[in-house]
């Protein structure tokens, strides 16, 4: 598929307001269905395979906004948001198998819902000198995943918080973050202790997420004069 992102961002002193827009696309999917199975003949395992199918999904725009206030020189509030029209994420017109089946559940009238991510966070540079500068960092975050649970029509929605430290010596930066998220809802499930012959049945109970993740970077920092005289060198000549 193809897409392209918009930003636009206006600063001040003491504000900086920001939006950011990611266009919709038609992307070509292909799977193939494999099935897994015993030989009632031999007893040995068998499988079985579809042809490869392609069709075309139709994947949402998102568009979101955030802002940072400068409370301090050495302070700095952000938030910002962002909405999904996960709803509208659905298969199109090469297969009339799949033709308007949501992407996310293969539903007509899919219970997938629009989303709206939310991260706020602030930064304290704790120590700023000549040629070293430490910022601290910490963060709350919501953000509603597109499935929701075809028994419970519970959605699941990660909530969490996150830490980060960076350092920046002269032109290199270091940054490092950790991030935790969890999330608590009632889910189903295809009763797997249904014995063989006897009708399927969907156990419901409590399902309990909870996410970790590390983060870190490292970014150099050329001399914006050094560049522009290396590229000068090479497009136009000693």
């Amino acid at each position: 598929g193809f897409n392209f992102n918009l930003g636009l961002i206006w600063r001040s002193d003491w504000v900086n307001l920001g939006a950011v827009y990611r266009s919709p696309f038609t992307a070509t999917y292909t799977f193939v269905d494999r099935y897994d199975a015993v030989s009632t003949t031999t007893g040995l395992p068998t499988s079985q395979s579809s042809p490869s199918t392609a069709i075309d999904v139709k994947w949402p725009s998102t568009l979101g906004w955030g802002l940072g206030a400068h409370l301090h020189p050495r302070l700095q509030y952000t938030a910002d948001w962002s909405q999904t029209h996960w709803s509208e994420a659905r298969y199109s017109g090469s297969s009339q198998t799949y033709d308007g089946l949501n992407w996310f559940d293969f539903l007509q009238a899919s219970n997938t819902k629009d989303v709206r991510d939310f991260h706020t966070g602030v930064e304290w540079i704790a120590w700023q000198g000549e040629r070293v500068i430490l910022p601290l960092r910490a963060g709350y975050f919501k953000e509603p995943q597109p499935i929701v649970d075809a028994t419970t029509l519970e959605q699941r929605v990660l909530k969490g918080w996150t830490l980060g430290i960076g350092i920046k010596v002269k032109d290199v930066v270091l940054d490092l973050a950790f991030k935790n998220a969890k999330d608590n809802r009632r889910a189903s499930r295809y009763n797997t202790d249904t014995p063989i012959g006897g009708v399927a049945s969907i156990a419901v109970g409590n399902e309990t997420l909870e996410e970790k993740r590390y983060y870190a970077s490292l970014i150099y920092q050329f001399n914006a004069e050094k560049v522009r005289r290396a590229l000068s060198w090479i497009f136009i000549g000693g």
